[in-house]
């Protein structure tokens, strides 16, 4: 396995993302879905990227400039840029640039090139899954997604759910003790029950914890 698979937080973080055309597009559409601060520069910026900003004017910000490749200079604050223009010399100027500047970057046409690579996503209420094929191909990474997305029905993600807050109410009120393992046996065995069960479980331990705020 050469790319390991991590979800990076973008919570305020300002991303790059060079290029204003179809392959920049197609990262924006998710980048506009988390809570980073996106700036996009570029000579040029398509007509899908310019209505994307008036519904995200907040985190998505348009700045156009003619980009030269042997004058390249951009801002410090950045923490991962995604290389997206159609001038395949001055993508790969760019990336040299940040990789100096020790900054993670993507070639959206140089794959193994880049330090990174991006996901097919499938988000269903909190419920997050990424696909990837290791840059091969995105359209089997998009079969492998609508073949999942079968897989989780409303009952399914409703499950999901009652087991994850009956694991944080057995954090809460310390039903297991320090040892991780304990609390990993125990939610292998909890995952194993019927939605009703799950339910079941969740209201027993909301009413020993009145209890257990009234001792």
């Amino acid at each position: 396995m050469r790319y390991y698979p991590i979800a990076f937080d973008t919570k305020d973080k300002n991303i790059l993302v060079v290029g204003g055309g179809r392959a920049a597009y197609l990262k924006l559409k998710k980048l506009v879905n988390t809570y980073a601060i996106t700036t996009v520069e570029s000579k040029e910026i398509c007509e899908d990227i310019i209505n994307l900003q008036k519904s995200n004017h907040e985190r998505l910000i348009l700045k156009l400039r003619t980009i030269y490749k042997d004058k390249l200079e951009f801002s410090d604050e950045y923490s991962m840029v995604f290389i997206c223009t159609d001038d395949k010399a001055l993508n790969s100027e760019l990336y040299k640039y940040f990789k100096y500047k020790k900054v993670l970057a993507m070639m959206s046409d140089n794959i193994e090139g880049s330090d990174f690579i991006s996901s097919a996503v499938l988000e269903k209420e909190n419920i997050t899954i990424a696909f990837n094929t290791e840059g091969r191909s995105p359209t089997a990474a998009k079969l492998l997604l609508k073949e999942t997305e079968k897989i989780l029905t409303d009952e399914f993600i409703e499950k999901i759910d009652l087991i994850c807050k009956i694991r944080e109410e057995l954090k809460s009120q310390k039903y297991i003790s320090s040892n991780k393992n304990d609390l990993s046996s125990m939610m292998e065995s909890i995952a194993l029950y019927t939605n009703k069960d799950l339910e079941k479980t969740l209201r027993i331990l909301n009413e020993n914890k009145g209890e257990i705020n009234e001792n």
